[in-house]
């Protein structure tokens, strides 16, 4: 077992090194695990059977630790059967908790029911439960700022009462994670497995648990992080900008991790080469977190802009018109991809003004299978299969439009079956019913 951290800067290759890895393993018919965000999962299959020139994946399990860990839970019957929260539902459930214990708020008191105030709220619950904060502890922590102070009080003790409303029924992918580490401590089906780690720069408590357990059970893992360091010291030394700090302190609580564990450490460096970029983005890259000028730079490129804007509307406005200005330019749409942080709550604002400019979009992000029209048509066609074979069934399958019998015929036969009261009839014998007006 052993760890292996790719360093570097975007665009240095640390991908394609983890490609080329589990290529080979695939040729030799080992299975390896590829690791990645949710918002990344699509893009990151696509880039696979681009960078490998395949047609498709086998032989690599690429998913995202929350897939992984739920799907390993249904394998082992572990899977919690309490109801799922999505991020919408835990801001409902907080503003019905900060709504039932007012008396908390203090400082806080004037603005808990303006705009802003419950995502911002939101943000301190979220990060509290995923870094498995000591309320009690914070608590006890006191200021010079005795107004800083107090907020932090309020924040802490609503965090308590929200913890309360949500032990009472619901459970979360952190919840989840930590009984998988709990069910997997004696299995053997992870000794000796490549495991990789791509798009990350920080894990939760719960993540790195996550991870240390894989180490332990003598999994060999490698993991990308993005920084900007040119040798391992310059992490030590603090000689890094500001923007990698998250990455870098990442790097060092793996490393304690392995330190405790024992486990032996590879270091690989991937230095600047840009790949195919262009000169602008180069130098933006090099240039935009550092204090130094370089006057004799002269370089203007249409393709980089920077936009600021008030609120996220006129943000995603401003986009829609550089969009349709460029497609009126010959563009093509699919020649435009939207980054964010936050999809949630850019695709509400993205949905209601693309669909103003007619701007056609795809949005990367979770959707249940069951509400698949797709799944529906089989779960009917099991149906009829066990020996439901009547008109109210078959209706049903003609309806969802997966199969090559025209609207019109089915609203006959829908008619049909309504005229002569036949919808929970088998269908069994041949359509001879009809009236003299027919």
């Amino acid at each position: 077992m052993e760890i292996e951290f790719l360093l570097g800067k975007s665009k240095t290759g640390k991908s394609r090194y983890i490609y080329e890895q589990i290529k080979k393993d695939i040729d030799k018919g080992v299975e390896d695990i590829l690791f990645v965000p949710s918002q990344k999962r699509l893009i990151t299959e696509e880039q696979f059977m681009d960078e490998l020139n395949l047609d498709g994946i086998i032989g690599v399990d690429i998913t995202t630790i929350s897939s992984f860990v739920v799907q390993n839970l249904k394998e082992q019957n572990l899977n919690l059967k309490s109801i799922k929260l999505s991020k919408l539902d835990k801001k409902l459930l907080l503003a019905k908790t900060v709504r039932n214990n007012k008396e908390v708020f203090n400082v806080f008191s004037k603005v808990i029911e303006k705009k802003g105030f419950l995502d911002g709220l939101y943000i301190y619950m979220d990060l509290f439960k995923k870094e498995k904060i000591n309320i009690n502890e914070l608590k006890k922590i006191t200021f010079n700022d005795k107004i800083l102070e107090e907020k932090v009080n309020e924040i802490a003790s609503i965090y308590e009462k929200y913890q309360e409303e949500l032990k009472t029924t619901f459970a979360n992918n952190i919840d989840e994670i930590t009984l998988f580490n709990e069910s997997i401590k004696n299995s053997d089906k992870f000794k000796g497995k490549n495991i990789f780690f791509d798009g990350y720069n920080n894990f939760t408590n719960d993540e790195l648990i996550f991870i240390e357990t894989l180490l332990k059970l003598g999994a060999n893992i490698i993991i990308s992080l993005t920084t900007d360091i040119s040798s391992l010291t310059d992490i030590y030394a603090g000689n890094s900008s500001s923007i990698f700090e998250v990455a870098n302190s990442t790097y060092m609580k793996l490393l304690k991790i392995c330190d405790k564990n024992n486990i032996e450490v590879n270091n690989n460096l991937f230095l600047n080469n840009y790949l195919d970029s262009k000169e602008s983005l180069k130098y933006l890259a090099d240039s935009l977190f550092s204090n130094e000028f370089n006057s004799k730079i002269n370089i203007c490129d249409e393709g980089v802009k920077i936009y600021l804007k008030n609120n996220i509307y006129t943000e995603v406005r401003s986009i829609a018109k550089d969009i349709s200005k460029k497609v009126r330019e010959n563009n093509r749409y699919n020649d435009f991809v939207i980054y964010t942080t936050d999809v949630d709550e850019y695709s509400n604002v993205v949905k209601r003004i693309f669909y103003e400019y007619n701007i056609p979009y795809y949005i990367d992000t979770k959707k249940s299978i069951e509400n698949s029209k797709l799944i529906d048509y089989i779960k009917k066609l099991i149906q009829i299969y066990s020996g439901n074979l009547n008109y109210e069934n078959v209706l049903n399958i003609l309806k969802l439009g997966l199969n090559e019998v025209d609207e019109k015929s089915v609203a006959m036969l829908d008619n049909y079956a309504l005229e002569f009261n036949l919808l929970n009839n088998t269908l069994n014998k041949e359509l001879t019913l009809n009236n003299n007006n027919s």
